[in-house]
């Protein structure tokens, strides 16, 4: 059985996961309203290939986020989920991603200063504040707006990974106010939808009909904080870094190892045991 909520050691909770995977590839927990979390390379594959039975659209997190909203593509279940992937997937393309780079460096340096100022520091605050100021320069949002878009992306990450419930619906409330502005200002004044997000999506068809105004809405509400993948992977690597030796040989290129690095990533989605990995549903 996997606690989530158990006392574990930040790397003993490698031993740990080895230990659950000999017993069974598929372990079970009660709290959260019960959950499974699959921890073997071959059954993650299965679940990431079989969209029938394993579905994102009825949880995709465990807690579940009490935010209210249906934002693509996560909360969706494929096919239906393609169109929001496909239509904004153009403007991640080398060339527009690398023009963020020089404002991005220039605001990780400044808080690099910052916390190096303070001596005792938590290593993963950039990955709170840098994630939603990158994502609203990819979406063209005003210089003069930026910093109102950072700051409560920031606010709705640090509650998201701190468990605030309150916090995080109403951080979420305030990004969803945020996209549904921008939505409407593309559509008042569309861009180039091969430059900017918003309008790729207003542009997108899904069979000949424009895509629902309140799930585009959802789709750059999901986009605004920029948080997940990138700040699970930054947090991923600061565990590894004390023990540099010891990590890789349980990643590597094996399915053994790759399936290591799976369940560890979803383990620490917020670096913290608390919040696992549903991607079970019930018959």
């Amino acid at each position: 059985m996997l606690d989530p909520l158990g006392d574990h050691d930040l790397f003993a909770i490698h031993d740990h996961y080895h230990r659950l995977r000999a017993s069974s590839p598929v372990v079970h927990g009660t709290e959260f309203g019960g959950f499974r979390a699959v921890l073997a390379h071959r059954e993650v594959r299965r679940v990431l290939a079989d969209p029938a039975p394993f579905v994102n659209s009825v949880r995709n997190v465990v807690p579940r986020v009490r935010a209210s909203g249906r934002r693509p593509p996560p909360h969706l279940d494929p096919p239906e989920h393609t169109v929001y992937r496909r239509a904004p997937a153009p403007l991640f393309r080398a060339e527009r991603t690398a023009a963020l780079e020089p404002d991005a460096r220039s605001l990780v340096g400044g808080l690099t200063a910052e916390l190096a100022a303070r001596g005792r520091f938590d290593a993963c605050e950039p990955t709170y504040r840098v994630p939603g100021f990158t994502m609203a320069r990819w979406m063209n949002i005003p210089d003069a707006e930026i910093g109102a878009v950072r700051d409560t992306a920031d606010a709705c990450n640090r509650a998201f990974q701190d468990g605030d419930d309150d916090g995080l619906r109403r951080g979420s409330g305030e990004l969803y106010e945020i996209a549904r502005a921008l939505v409407a200002r593309r559509r008042a004044n569309p861009l180039d939808p091969g430059e900017d997000p918003p309008s790729a999506l207003l542009a997108a068809r899904d069979g000949g009909e424009p895509l629902p105004d309140e799930l585009v809405v959802g789709t750059i509400r999901q986009l605004l904080p920029g948080v997940d993948d990138r700040c699970q992977r930054h947090h991923r690597e600061l565990h590894r870094a004390p023990r540099p030796r010891r990590c890789p040989s349980r990643t590597g290129s094996s399915p053994e190892g790759r399936a290591a690095t799976t369940s560890f990533s979803v383990r620490d989605r917020t670096g913290a045991p608390a919040r696992a990995w549903e991607g079970w549903r019930s018959p």
